[in-house]
C-alpha cells in the first residue's frame, strides 16, 4: 500500500463563524518533514474578539504589525496543501468554514476526533471521556511536557500531528478495510488466539501461523501465485489492544499476517479483494 501523504493543519480565528465577521489569524502546518507554516495574519473586520482571545492567546495588539491575508497568501496556501494526499485536523467543519471562506481548493479533511472514536469503538475500549483532541493526546501520552522544545509554540498542531500518527500506527489497517466504498470488506476484532480458534472451529475451517504466506507450502495446495484473492474476516488484537495479526481468508485458508507483512505482500502480489 502506496504511503499517503498527509500534513496537521491548525487555524486559529477571532471568531468561531465567518458569517460573524471571523476570519484566521494564525495557520500552522506540520507534517513529517517539520514545522511548515507558521503564520499570524491582522484580521480586516473585527478589531477585537475578548471570547476567542481567552481560547486562543491572540490578542489585537499581538497582530498589529502583520499583514493581512491577501490572494497572494491565498495562493501560497492553497499550493502547499495541494502537496498532501489529505490533511489532519481536529474539528473538520470548523476548518472547511474557514477554507472555503478563503475561497481556496484543499485536499480530503480526516479528524483526529473522529479517527479516535472510530479507533474506540473497533477496539471496543470503554472510554469515559469526551471525545476530544486534548482527551486523544492524554490517551496516547502525548502532553505538554514532553512535546519537543521546538514544537513548543506550536502545541496544538503538533498534537494533532502525534495523535494521527498515533492512531495510524495502531490503527492504520483499519483506515485499509473501512476505505472501501462498496463496503465489502467483513471483519470482527478477535482478542487472542482462543478466541479466533474457537471462531475457525465454528466455520470449520483450517488455520495456518505463517508469516511469509508467499513462501508457505501446505500439503502442496497453497502455492505462490501473481495475483491472490483475499477476504480479511478479522484483526487480532493484543493485550494492549493494538492490532497484532490481520486473519485472511486466502485461498480458503484461513492465515494470521502481521500487519507489515501483510502490507508488503498487498504490494508485491497485488492482492484483491474477494467480493
Amino acid at each position: 500500500m502506496e504511503q499517503k501523504k498527509w500534513a496537521a493543519l491548525k487555524i486559529e480565528t477571532d471568531a468561531l463563524n465567518p458569517n460573524d465577521g471571523g476570519e484566521i489569524i494564525r495557520i500552522v502546518i506540520i507534517d513529517n518533514s517539520g514545522l511548515i507554516w507558521n503564520e499570524y495574519y491582522k484580521p480586516e473586520k473585527l478589531k477585537e474578539w475578548p471570547d476567542t482571545e481567552q481560547y486562543n492567546g491572540i490578542s489585537p495588539e499581538m497582530l498589529e504589525d502583520k499583514e493581512q491575508i491577501t490572494q497572494k497568501t491565498k495562493i501560497r496556501f492553497e499550493k502547499c496543501l495541494s502537496k498532501y494526499d489529505f490533511i489532519v485536523c481536529s474539528n473538520i467543519n470548523f476548518i472547511k468554514l474557514f477554507l472555503d471562506d478563503l475561497g481556496i481548493t484543499y485536499p480530503k479533511l480526516k479528524s483526529t476526533n473522529g479517527e479516535f472514536e472510530r479507533m474506540l469503538t473497533y477496539k471496543n475500549i470503554e472510554y469515559n471521556k469526551s471525545i476530544t483532541l486534548e482527551n486523544c493526546a492524554e490517551f496516547f501520552g502525548i502532553t505538554t511536557e514532553n512535546i519537543p522544545e521546538k514544537y513548543k509554540s506550536v502545541s496544538g498542531c503538533y498534537k494533532i500531528w502525534a495523535c494521527h500518527k498515533s492512531l495510524d500506527e495502531s490503527f492504520s489497517i483499519l483506515e485499509l478495510l473501512t476505505n472501501d466504498e462498496q463496503n465489502q470488506y467483513d471483519y470482527r476484532c478477535f482478542k487472542g488466539d482462543t478466541e479466533i480458534l474457537e471462531y475457525l472451529k465454528r466455520i470449520k475451517v483450517a488455520m495456518i501461523w505463517e508469516q511469509r504466506v508467499p513462501t508457505l507450502y501446505y500439503d502442496g495446495r497453497f502455492l505462490p501465485k501473481e495475483t491472490f484473492n483475499v477476504f480479511i474476516i478479522g484483526l487480532i488484537l493484543d493485550d494492549n489492544n493494538l492490532v497484532d495479526k490481520i486473519v485472511c481468508l486466502i485461498d480458503n485458508f484461513i492465515i494470521g499476517i502481521k500487519e507489515n507483512e501483510f502490507i508488503n505482500m498487498q504490494k508485491r502480489y497485488k492482492l484483491t479483494k474477494q467480493a
